[in-house]
């Protein structure tokens, strides 16, 4: 043996002895940091099944998802798992959403889905199950949203399909050309029609991520020493994304743009698809959110495409004979405890509730059931002084805490246990 190829092999057997005492410590002392989300054709991401692992945002938590990835309690047997056939003596509800329905801020246990569950069960005999199964994946749309019912929620039967609609991601995200994310699907106006603009399926960078970018993550979390890889190139990318946002960065505005404390909605331009040419270009215009009105014809369009898809999530559940129902997040200045807190950001104070309005008013128009969750959790927060929206582990706000979700699990449950006993035909 040369003293080259010594060499070489002395530096190979130092590198491995070294990755494998580094994978060693990392299992040590616990690093167990998994890709929770993976490309999926119809969706554009989706929770990847079988994962067990801890994930960092507003608090650590642990996740652990099933075969079908649904997350699961950390000790949930492999046995209670859902199956995609009826059963006898079952109500399920499917809820589809966003990370405030995804829940992956709070334990499992915390989580409103797994308390509405447990709340409803209280509310039918003992002989009849009920099941609620978490479809949410964070930063869905609503066509997302469309997309996880029919090629995911629906093979599982559910006797309710529950959207929870949050107004300050999903106005923009339905639009390509806010969201600009090329590989998830939108939806557009064309001569007046709903289109699904699904074009991303056959995109030949995203067949490429979904076979090896899937791969290389799934190799990527059984090997903790690859983990730490992963997420330190994801920190270094977040963070310089933040950086080339700050400081004081603010979008741009329209020039004759104003707020507007009305909830009747402005003039629409006549012809709603020319905001989906190839040369319409939105500079400076934006979504309305949650909290204002829409002040000009592109706001109104976003909403007015948003209750299009919902309209046509409507009709793919009642297709199937099942219950479809619509609530709305509430969340920052709509909640905060204090009347200050509430004024802030210049949110005027008929306007806290906008999107909580219009929903209700849009459900009542199509017939669906509405709950509105901003009532409760004001009152909640209000009556316990408690930001509703604060992890005091990290000093953070973000998504419902604790206090939160048992909010929003309460008030669904009140909604839905009286349409449980009368309206519901047990199997």
């Amino acid at each position: 043996m040369s003293n080259l190829t010594l060499n070489l092999f002395l530096v190979a057997a130092t590198i491995s002895i070294g990755l494998a005492a580094l994978e060693l410590s990392l299992r040590l002392v616990g690093y167990n940091k998994p890709m929770v989300y993976a490309y999926s054709l119809h969706t554009g991401t989706t929770i990847r099944p079988n994962i067990a692992g801890w994930v960092e945002n507003e608090a650590s938590v642990f996740v652990k998802t099933n075969e079908f990835g649904l997350r699961t309690g950390v000790d949930a047997p492999a046995d209670g798992q859902p199956h995609r056939r009826s059963e006898k003596n079952l109500i399920r509800i499917a809820i589809i959403g966003d990370s405030y329905t995804e829940s992956h801020h709070v334990e499992h246990e915390s989580s409103f889905p797994y308390l509405l569950e447990q709340k409803l069960s209280t509310c039918v005999d003992p002989h009849v199950k009920v099941e609620v199964l978490n479809f949410a994946v964070s930063g869905y749309n609503n066509v997302q949203a469309l997309q996880s019912l029919r090629h995911r929620a629906r093979a599982f039967s559910p006797d309710i399909v529950l959207l929870v609609f949050h107004a300050n991601n999903d106005l923009a995200g339905n639009y390509r050309k806010l969201e600009k994310n090329p590989y998830v699907p939108y939806a557009e106006f064309d001569n007046g029609d709903l289109k699904l603009d699904l074009s991303f399926e056959e995109d030949a960078v995203f067949q490429q991520k979904l076979r090896w970018s899937n791969l290389r993550n799934d190799v990527s979390n059984q090997i903790r020493v690859l983990q730490l890889l992963t997420n330190a190139y994801g920190t270094i990318v977040n963070w310089r994304a933040r950086a080339a946002h700050a400081p004081n960065h603010k979008p741009p505005q329209r020039e004759d743009s104003s707020s507007a404390s009305s909830l009747g909605p402005p003039a629409l331009q006549a012809n709603r698809s020319d905001y989906f040419k190839t040369d319409f270009i939105p500079a400076g215009l934006t979504a309305s959110g949650e909290h204002h009105p829409p002040r000009d014809g592109f706001q109104e369009m976003l909403w007015q495409l948003a209750e299009a898809v919902v309209r046509r999530i409507a009709e793919d559940v009642h297709a199937t004979g099942a219950s479809f129902w619509l609530t709305a997040t509430a969340t920052g200045a709509a909640i905060a405890p204090s009347q200050e807190g509430r004024q802030q950001n210049d949110i005027p104070d008929d306007g806290h509730a906008y999107a909580t309005q219009r929903l209700s008013r849009f459900a009542a128009s199509i017939g669906i059931p509405f709950v509105s969750l901003r009532e409760a959790l004001l009152r909640k927060a209000s009556t316990s002084g408690n930001n509703l929206e604060y992890f005091e582990k990290k000093n953070v706000h973000g998504h419902w805490n604790v206090l939160g979700h048992a909010t929003v699990g309460e008030t669904l449950a009140n909604a839905l246990c009286p349409h449980l006993k009368e309206k519901i035909v047990v199997k």
